[in-house]
């Protein structure tokens, strides 16, 4: 009987023995998964992490209107196909070069090809045009009436000691205009404020670029009570250039480049640029 007891006594510790064997190795079996798991979805968090927070940003100058909105309706375009989150930031002119160039932003959206010629070696230019930009001379006809091409605007403003303004940071007004002393020519921030001197006779002409937002804006501020009539003469009086322009990205990003070349040339090709183009200028006489 004794004897008994003590077999079914050892079968108890013994099958106890497994159970709590068993129930070990299901613990450690548990905390390895559950190890695994959480270091998986760190990593999967941390590469989540990293795709939503890397956006590149492109500057343009700032009081460029409609212009900007394009650029903007673009860059928006280029995201939705290629999954890089992209931004339209807006500077001071000179500064969106220096910066873009110094990395501090991630490139310029539109710009004429040379830039790296200009000193800016450190920008990529993408190969497909944005925009072709007009440079346009703003005239008050009342003032000078009679000149209808650059060559002679110059010569007039030379023989008379007349000063012409143009947009701070435009590389190409620069090069239009480089041949008059630099008494005779001065970088302007915003339309507006040409168009106030132009209207008082300060300035003898504006040379703009894109021509296209200072034509919104003069047609708005004409329509203004307060400003109909000291700036009914002034007109967009010819075209000087026309001139393709270029997105450029700072070679830290030189591993997006075929990326972002892809999405622009799919969008010239199916004519998604030119109806951008359409969508934001559609109200401007002319275009």
């Amino acid at each position: 009987m004794k004897r008994t007891k003590r077999v079914l006594v050892g079968k108890r510790v013994c099958n106890g023995q497994r159970v709590a064997f068993a129930l070990a190795c299901v613990t450690v079996l548990f905390c390895c998964v559950l190890f695994a798991g959480t270091v998986m979805g760190a990593t999967c968090q941390t590469d989540l992490s990293d795709r939503d927070t890397r956006e590149l940003i492109f500057a343009t100058p700032v009081n460029q209107s409609v212009f900007t909105r394009y650029l903007r309706d673009v860059f928006r375009e280029i995201s939705r196909r290629t999954g890089l989150a992209c931004r339209i930031v807006e500077l001071p002119g000179a500064r969106c070069l220096v910066e873009a160039n110094r990395g501090d932003v991630d490139g310029v959206p539109a710009r004429i090809a040379g830039l790296a010629s200009d000193g800016y070696a450190h920008l990529l230019r993408l190969h497909t045009p944005i925009y072709t930009v007009e440079h346009i001379v703003f005239l008050n006809r009342e003032h000078v009436p009679n000149v209808h091409d650059l060559q002679t605007l110059l010569q007039v403003v030379r023989n008379k000691n007349l000063v012409v303004a143009y947009s701070r940071g435009s590389m190409k007004a620069s090069s239009l205009l480089a041949e008059l002393p630099e008494k005779n020519r001065v970088p302007l921030e915003a339309p507006e404020q040409a168009f106030m001197m132009l209207s008082r006779n300060r300035i003898a002409a504006y040379l703009a670029g894109p021509g296209l937002v200072s034509k919104v804006l003069l047609n708005s501020l004409q329509n203004k009570p307060e400003c109909r009539e000291s700036m009914k003469h002034i007109v967009p009086a010819f075209v000087v250039s026309r001139t393709q322009l270029f997105p450029y990205v700072n070679k830290k990003n030189r591993d997006l480049v075929n990326t972002l070349e892809g999405a622009m040339c799919s969008m010239q090709a199916d004519g998604t640029l030119k109806r951008l183009q359409m969508k934001c200028f559609e109200t401007v006489c002319g275009e």
